[in-house]
């Protein structure tokens, strides 16, 4: 975890970061070990916002092709968001919580980022062209791929629709 303090014109943001290893194959397990790490990282601690790596709630798993991996994916909100909703709610942070998001069509994938604020709600973004969404989706995808080694992101997501701006009581993000 690191914890940094950030000034913001006249105002100090605190700001904790937090990497879980990512390497359990069951995601209900990867759920509990970043709850535990959220309660750690805000023990006795002030943090305005907490922000998790990249796909915080499963293993890596883009070395493979490998079908399987798709019913980990989760919905936005979703048994993830829900837990991490509360969390925000109980502990009074804005959170950045990274996912394997299932998304509303049939067969969409994403490597999303969901912003989540002090009340426990999903802060909706807005993207260039005004239309809201409920994350950021990545929006260039890996394909540096060669069999058993590198990643293989394209066969798992598919490109966001651009770059969303996230209004929490911190600042833009």
């Amino acid at each position: 975890m690191t914890a940094s303090t950030s000034s913001v014109g006249t105002r100090s943001i605190r700001l904790t970061l937090a990497q879980n290893a990512g390497t359990g194959l069951e995601p209900e397990r990867t759920l509990d070990e970043i709850h535990a790490l959220f309660e750690s990282a805000l023990k006795n601690k002030d943090v305005d916002l907490l922000a998790f790596s990249e796909m915080a709630t499963t293993a890596y798993f883009c070395g493979t092709n490998d079908r399987r991996y798709f019913q980990w994916a989760q919905s936005v909100p979703g048994p993830a968001t829900d837990r991490f909703c509360e969390l925000a709610r109980q502990y009074r942070v804005n959170v950045c919580l990274p996912l394997f998001e299932r998304g509303p069509h049939h067969g969409q994938y994403f490597n999303s980022a969901v912003f989540i604020d002090r009340d426990g709600h999903i802060v909706p973004g807005q993207l260039p062209d005004g239309t809201i969404v409920n994350c950021y989706r990545k929006n260039h995808i890996s394909d540096n791929y060669s069999g058993a080694a590198g990643t293989n992101e394209k066969f798992f997501f598919r490109p966001g629709p651009g770059f969303p701006v996230f209004e929490l009581d911190v600042g833009r993000v």
